[in-house]
């Protein structure tokens, strides 16, 4: 039989004492607030505590609902898991992701749209001319004939384009209180219906301006879209100074063709997330926030609450269309989700256009909601109250097959 001796009896209730000294005096300093261990775990639980709340921001609580089950599974696919601590547990996962790298996807995208700056878009063929009325005044005669080799917008379809001129350089002198200098003359062109080489053949002659804008004045040619569900986008611009026709007298009645250059105007950002489900062939979309450049702020009294519309286009025709809630901070807290069935459009090209609006409310009342809106009657068309307007191109498609089942979130600028 194993007997110990007195030395290793000793020893065994040393490290006996030892082990409940140890365990009562980790008892104490976790409950004594004077200790440092205590202090240091409050310390480190209040700073999870506040990097929890910051990620809250961005967990959308109506992603738990029947409609965006399947938007779940950005990441992993959890096929078969109804467990709600899953589904939580995945979601913060996603918006952790988010917030630390939102400072990230703003630069990629802002430094890959900016590459595209400056492409040919087509050329114009006009004629310019001017004739002197008097010692001191002189008329424009412009002749916009054609535009050839236009691209077709990114949803497939032909564009029905016009052209604006504007005159820059006439000097604003103040006469009177009432009476002032037009800074600048503008004329359009009526719009060509879906057409890639528009024919025009339209005359327009200028108010009798000072021989000086020969020295000054530029011609400005931009080309728009006339669009029917959005805003018109400029397709392209071009620019001509009227020193040319001073240096080339004899040259005025012949017909010049310019290069049409891409406009690189941004009228503000969205910031939209993608995920598209190749087993139910559906696309969600979570529409997160938008901002206005400062050009474009829009100032006035009325109160304006902004939405933004979402059209599903297949080769140039509109299938489906939805919109957003009202919101006056063009922040959506709860990350609006829409969905798109694409089960009988598979074998097509879809393409995706997001339009921010806005309409005037009534200050009497609250923001209202898409069923049940509460505007005031404004003057002006309907596509005044469009800001801007993104398509989403091959190349997100692309990027969206090729990451099934991931939410793709990027900022894009509005035109």
């Amino acid at each position: 039989m194993f007997k110990l001796n007195e030395d290793e009896k000793v020893f065994i209730v040393i490290i006996a004492s030892s082990l409940f000294l140890l365990s009562l005096i980790i008892t104490i300093c976790l409950v004594t607030p004077v200790c440092w261990l205590n202090k240091w775990l409050i310390k480190n639980n209040s700073k999870k505590q506040k990097d929890d709340d910051m990620i809250s921001q961005y967990i959308p609580n109506q992603l738990l609902t029947h409609e965006s089950k399947h938007f779940q599974l950005s990441i992993v696919p959890n096929y078969g898991v109804n467990s709600q601590e899953s589904v939580a547990k995945h979601i913060t996962k996603v918006s952790h992701d988010f917030f630390v790298n939102q400072t990230t996807i703003r630069k990629q995208s802002i430094g890959s749209e900016s590459e595209s700056i400056k492409q040919k878009t087509g050329v114009i063929k006009f004629g310019i001319r001017y004739e002197i009325t008097s010692t001191t005044s002189l008329r424009l005669i412009i002749n916009i004939i054609e535009i050839c080799e236009l691209q077709p917008r990114e949803y497939l379809a032909d564009p029905s384009c016009y052209v604006s001129i504007i005159l820059i350089g006439l000097k604003a002198r103040r006469r009177s209180l009432i009476h002032r200098a037009t800074p600048s003359v503008l004329y359009r062109t009526a719009s060509a219906k879906r057409c890639l080489n528009p024919v025009f053949n339209e005359l327009f002659v200028s108010q009798d301006l000072p021989k000086s804008i020969l020295n000054n004045g530029i011609i400005k040619l931009k080309i728009f879209d006339d669009e029917r569900y959005a805003n018109d986008v400029c397709l392209g611009q071009t620019s001509l100074q009227l020193k040319q026709l001073l240096a080339n007298p004899l040259d005025n009645n012949m017909t010049r063709e310019l290069t049409l250059l891409s406009c690189k105007e941004s009228k503000g950002e969205i910031l939209v997330g993608l995920c598209y489900l190749p087993t139910a062939k559906r696309l969600t979309i979570a529409v997160m926030k938008a901002t206005l450049s400062h050009a474009h702020q829009i100032h006035t009294s009325a109160i304006l609450c902004y939405y933004i519309r979402v059209l599903l286009f297949i080769n140039g025709k509109l299938i489906k269309k939805k919109k957003t809630s009202f919101t006056q901070k063009m922040i959506w807290s709860d990350n609006e989700i829409m969905t798109f069935d694409l089960m009988s459009l598979e074998s097509q090209q879809p393409a995706i256009m997001f339009v921010l609006s806005y309409k005037q409310e009534s200050s009497q009342s609250s923001p209202s909601s898409p069923e049940t809106p509460v505007s005031i009657e404004t003057n002006g068309s309907h596509k005044d109250r469009h800001i801007g307007q993104f398509v989403v191109g091959n190349g997100l498609w692309q990027q969206m097959r090729q990451q099934p089942r991931e939410q793709i979130v990027k900022w894009h600028k509005l035109c």
